[in-house]
């Protein structure tokens, strides 16, 4: 291994293979400096649809595939076609869509026969279970499709189009994944990258062992289930409802009385099991005249009446607190 010849410096002497690697600084690498290879732009969005014939039609993007450990930009600059072969006779199989640049130059581990820019697929083998190909060296994988026989069209029954494409981000961004199964898969991240989960748009940092949440969690508003007697004041001031925002905990609504000596419990809140510093919590809500302290234990999330108790109602509008 050596010191790459640099960009412009060494413009007349750089050759691919020194390009590809100091491309690699161009995008988000893993923590032994190898880049990762995907899709750059667009994500959320199918790359690879299907269409009335046996053609499937790619979409434009732009991706860095890996090779011989360095980065080769890619292009699409608008729709286009790859025609797939008839279905098979029998079974199904399964076919791989790829980008690639070709390099025959010396450059490379294992030269290409041109150097033709491909938009292609890998014909899988027919078999009751079929069995994904394997991608020719430097593609970058963009969608698999399932084929089953009689299938005449990518738009028949039976065919499964599913957008497989990797992401990538450009050095120092954060990297787009589908799912969080898929995000977990990831365990060479460098530490403090970041990440998205597509599905719900959770944001999660790699701590150099796991991925940590960075999004804020929200519940929403949802709705408690008032004890001992206690009950919804009236509609026109709402049921008692919760919600948790990250560790905030806030309440509304207001309720009447039902059993009103010291300790009885009015509603639990389950939620809030472990999330109290092991400690019985305190809280005051207003009355129609007065406050009302109420006792919260860490263990059972139990909200108890302490001391005096209202008559008439009890309001939890504006009510909140910190949690942990």
């Amino acid at each position: 291994m050596t010191i790459r010849k640099g960009l412009p410096a060494k413009l007349a002497l750089t050759d691919a293979d020194d390009t590809r690697y100091l491309f690699s600084g161009l995008v988000t690498c893993n923590v032994d400096g190898s880049p990762r290879g995907g899709v750059l732009s667009p994500v959320g969005v199918n790359l690879v649809t299907s269409s009335a014939t046996m053609n499937v039609s790619v979409a434009r993007f732009q991706g860095a595939a890996v090779r011989d450990g360095g980065v080769i930009l890619l292009a699409n600059d608008g729709a286009a076609n790859v025609l797939l072969d008839a279905a098979p006779g029998a079974n199904s199989r399964i076919d791989v869509i790829y980008a690639k640049q070709n390099d025959a130059s010396g450059t490379v581990t294992v030269p290409d026969a041109d150097n033709t820019p491909i938009l292609g697929f890998v014909k899988g083998t027919a078999g009751a279970v079929p069995v994904k190909p394997t991608l020719p060296i430097g593609a970058l994988e963009l969608a698999t499709v399932l084929i089953p026989s009689g299938a005449t069209a990518t738009n028949s029954g039976g065919v499964v189009i599913t957008q497989t494409a990797p992401f990538t981000a450009s050095a120092g961004g954060q990297v787009s994944f589908r799912t969080k199964t898929a995000l977990d898969l990831w365990t060479t991240a460098q530490k403090d990258q970041l990440a998205v989960v597509d599905a719900d748009s959770t944001r999660w940092v790699w701590s150099g062992s796991a991925w940590v949440s960075e999004s804020i969690a929200d519940t929403g508003w949802l709705a408690v289930t008032l004890s001992g007697g206690w009950s919804t004041y009236n509609a026109t001031y709402g049921a008692l409802e919760y919600r948790i925002i990250g560790d905030v905990l806030y309440l509304q609504g207001v309720i009447k009385p039902g059993t009103t000596s010291g300790g009885t419990t009015i509603f639990t809140l389950p939620a809030l099991v472990g999330r109290l510093g092991g400690k019985t919590r305190k809280i005051m809500v207003n009355t129609v005249s007065s406050v009302q302290t109420l006792e919260i234990l860490s263990a059972t999330g139990a909200f108890l009446l302490s001391g005096s108790t209202p008559t008439i109602f009890m309001t939890f509008d504006g009510v909140s607190m910190g949690l942990n």
